[in-house]
């Protein structure tokens, strides 16, 4: 069995890491696909290990970052995740200050509520939200394209970099926040259907099942992807 540090203090992360995990490893055997048996160990039980600077220009020079400095600290096999929300309208900000984008501090995260709402504020600022409804919902659609994305560093202690994916989940940004499950901005996006997945047009990340959005997210793929070099 592998055993995989995972690269973060945002327990939110860890605890989806996992699940996503779980839901593929438990597919995968049902499809011979093989994704390996895989314990998870959390950055808490290394409370010395180093704070890393994400001030890459990329989502994969992030994650990578930080794989590569916890697995030199604790000689553990690590996962660095980086993520972040783009929206078309906006320029495809607000991307690597995803975590960030309600605070001028480079270097701490704003809260979720806040970031949520700036995003919103923005899109108001730079164009007409022209709603619209969709049959059969209250929920109002802004029109504006938006993607979710995901990088997945996996790091040896020795050897550096030593495998590496990415998922992107396309989908639109709701007018108001809708739902409670997950973090960040999944009260507003709403992911584009799939044809293998059926669940409401409209629903947010936020509204949907925790475990099916751990089948159709940014984060899901680029786990599959990984775990399957394996």
């Amino acid at each position: 069995m592998l055993t995989i540090l995972i690269a973060t203090r945002n327990q939110h992360k860890v605890r989806e890491i996992k699940a996503i995990y779980r839901i593929s490893h438990r597919e995968s055997r049902l499809s011979c696909k093989g994704i390996p048996n895989i314990r998870f160990i959390s950055l808490s039980r290394f409370p010395d290990a180093p704070e890393v600077k994400e001030n890459g220009r990329t989502y994969l020079s992030n994650a990578a970052k930080k794989a590569v400095a916890v697995a030199k600290h604790t000689g553990h096999l690590t996962l660095g995740e980086d993520s972040g929300i783009e929206v078309k309208a906006l320029n495809w900000m607000p991307g690597l200050r995803s975590a960030r984008y309600a605070t001028s501090d480079r270097h701490k995260n704003a809260g979720d509520i806040d970031n949520n709402a700036k995003l919103l504020l923005r899109l108001a600022e730079v164009s007409p939200l022209a709603p619209r409804r969709r049959a059969s919902s209250n929920i109002l659609l802004s029109g504006s394209i938006a993607r979710y994305r995901s990088a997945v560093v996996i790091a040896h202690p020795q050897k550096g970099v030593i495998a590496r994916a990415e998922g992107i989940c396309w989908g639109r940004i709701a007018l108001k926040p809708a739902g409670k499950n997950g973090f960040g901005y999944d009260p507003l996006f709403i992911p584009n259907r799939t044809s293998r997945i059926p669940y409401p047009a409209t629903a947010t990340f936020g509204q949907l099942p925790i475990s099916l959005k751990h089948r159709i997210s940014h984060r899901a793929m680029a786990i599959r992807k990984i775990l399957a070099k394996f």
